[in-house]
C-alpha cells in the first residue's frame, strides 16, 4: 500500500509539471477518479503530502486552492520518473486535452476578499486572458462586511460573462 500511495504522489508531481497553468485541488483528484486510480480522499492525501513536503507552490483564492510545481517537486519527480508508466503519461495526457477549456476557464475566473478595516472589505474580481497572460477585466469594490465580501466572489463565477458583456455593452453605445 505505502508504495502506491508514493505512486499517487509521483502522479501529482507529473500532472503539475505537465500542466501549463496553475491546477486546482478539485481538478488534480478528478484526474484520480475519472481515471479509476483511487477514491477522493486517497488522491487528497496524496496531494496534502505533497503541499506539507513543500513541493509546490500553493494558490489560494476565494473558495479554491490551485498548485504549481516548484523546485524541490522538480528535483523530486526526476529522481522518480520510473513510477509513472507509458500508460499514467497517456492518462494525463488525455485528460488535459479533455478538461483544457474547463482547466483554462477556473485560472481565467477568480474573485478574492480581504480585510482593510475592522468593518471593510475589498474585494477583488477577475476575468484573466490566458493567451496575453493578462487581467481582461477587473472590478475591485469595498464592501462593509465579509457576508457582502463572500457573496460577491461566490456570485462572480456565475455571473462574470453577464457582468462583463454588460459593461461593454453600456459603455460602448
Amino acid at each position: 500500500m505505502a508504495d502506491v500511495d508514493f505512486t499517487y504522489k509521483i502522479i501529482v508531481l507529473r500532472l503539475l509539471d505537465k500542466a501549463s497553468s496553475p491546477i486546482s485541488n478539485s481538478k488534480l483528484a478528478d484526474f484520480f477518479v475519472e481515471n479509476g486510480y483511487t477514491d477522493y480522499f486517497s488522491a487528497q492525501t496524496a496531494i496534502s503530502d505533497i503541499v506539507e513536503s513543500d513541493m509546490v507552490n500553493v494558490i489560494k483564492t476565494h473558495g479554491t486552492t490551485s498548485y504549481t510545481l516548484n523546485e524541490e517537486g522538480r528535483n523530486s519527480l526526476s529522481l522518480f520518473m520510473d513510477k509513472i508508466t507509458e500508460d499514467i503519461d497517456s492518462d494525463i495526457d488525455s485528460y488535459y486535452k479533455n478538461n483544457e477549456i474547463s482547466i483554462k476557464q477556473e485560472q481565467s475566473v477568480s474573485s478574492s476578499y480581504y480585510a482593510i478595516s475592522p468593518k471593510g472589505y475589498r474585494v477583488t474580481c477577475q476575468i484573466k486572458d490566458s493567451k496575453l497572460s493578462s487581467v481582461l477585466y477587473e472590478v475591485n469594490t469595498v464592501v462593509m462586511s465579509e457576508a457582502q465580501a463572500e457573496a460577491i466572489c461566490n456570485n462572480w463565477k456565475a455571473k462574470y460573462e453577464e457582468m462583463y458583456f454588460h459593461f461593454l455593452d453600456e459603455l460602448t453605445k
